[in-house]
């Protein structure tokens, strides 16, 4: 795993990650990095009857496919009736501390070690995924300038040693 490797390797690791999973922000200096999975087996009855209460969007994919999803945010909450608001919070709760994607913890760990700056695990979204059923995606965010420089200039350093010949700081 990413948490014995030595500092060049986390930076070519987390470089690969970032293009591949995530996104850079110059503009807002952020980095992100997002990961789905599977929820329905871990869900509670009670969580999956509060799903069905709020608007569902609705996507296009590739293949003429839809996915249905939901954002995670105030507003969702807003939509439920008094009595599932509760079953909501235990629903969010339960994604940030018990269901987050045990790869995401330890990046989240290596980030903050490897970097020195302070990372948050979002909520995103949940959706239904055509074959795979209920899903949740998670976002790993570094924020601030000061954070967002030093990830920064660390990618940098790999990019410029022969990383991804694509990208173009």
């Amino acid at each position: 795993m990413i948490r014995f490797g030595d500092d060049t390797i986390v930076n070519a690791y987390f470089e690969q990650v970032i293009r591949d999973d995530g996104c850079i922000d110059y503009r807002n200096y952020s980095i992100s990095i997002s990961m789905a999975q599977e929820l329905g087996s871990k869900t509670a009855q009670e969580h999956l009857e509060m799903l069905k209460r709020p608007h569902w969007e609705t996507k296009c994919l590739s293949g003429e496919r839809i996915m249905r999803y939901l954002n995670l945010t105030k507003d969702l909450k807003d939509q439920l009736p008094d009595e599932l608001k509760p079953v909501y919070d235990d629903f969010l709760s339960r994604m940030k501390e018990e269901w987050a994607p045990t790869i995401l913890k330890e990046e989240k760990e290596v980030l903050e070690r490897v970097y020195g700056v302070t990372i948050n695990i979002y909520l995103k979204q949940v959706y239904l995924g055509e074959k795979t059923g209920l899903k949740g995606i998670w976002e790993l965010i570094v924020r601030r300038k000061e954070n967002f420089e030093k990830v920064r200039k660390q990618l940098d350093s790999v990019w410029k040693e022969g990383g991804d010949r694509e990208h173009e700081p």
